[in-house]
């Protein structure tokens, strides 16, 4: 999600793993601070939506295991596919999402030790993974 966040708003992201793992995003100061609030705003609705299924699976005796997971993955689906959707509507903001060349550059020099494998695997919930997918208005 860090990824398609930056991506669209002129950003990089990494991940910080010293003590902690943090989501970092790296381009112009108010870039930034836009990365930072629609993640955390993502972040709160997914947390909040899975709260909201989990209950439902419970109450029906059924297993929650890798169901936020489903959701998380409908969901970043369903925000690049808006993302992709607003490039196209507005193809007169493509200057405005492209990474200035000094952070482009500065990004290069970054030291970045290891990748880490955020590759998440879909579990078996179709109906979440559908959930998540159309809050942005998916079918």
């Amino acid at each position: 999600m860090a990824r398609v966040i930056a991506d669209n708003f002129g950003c990089y992201n990494y991940f910080r793993t010293r003590r902690t793992h943090t989501i970092v995003f790296f381009g112009g100061e108010e870039d930034v601070m836009v990365c930072n609030i629609v993640m955390e705003f993502a972040v709160d609705c997914i947390e909040s939506a899975v709260k909201r299924l989990r209950y439902q699976y419970i109450k029906d005796g059924f297993s929650t295991r890798g169901l936020e997971n489903d959701y998380a993955m409908g969901f970043i689906e369903g925000l690049q596919g808006k993302y992709e959707e607003q490039k196209a509507n507005h193809q007169e903001w493509g200057l405005v999402l492209v990474k200035d060349a000094e952070f482009i550059e500065a990004y290069k020099k970054i030291k970045l030790a290891k990748t880490i494998d955020t590759i998440m695997q879909y579990q078996g919930y179709p109906a979440a993974y559908k959930a998540g997918y159309k809050v942005f208005g998916g079918h």
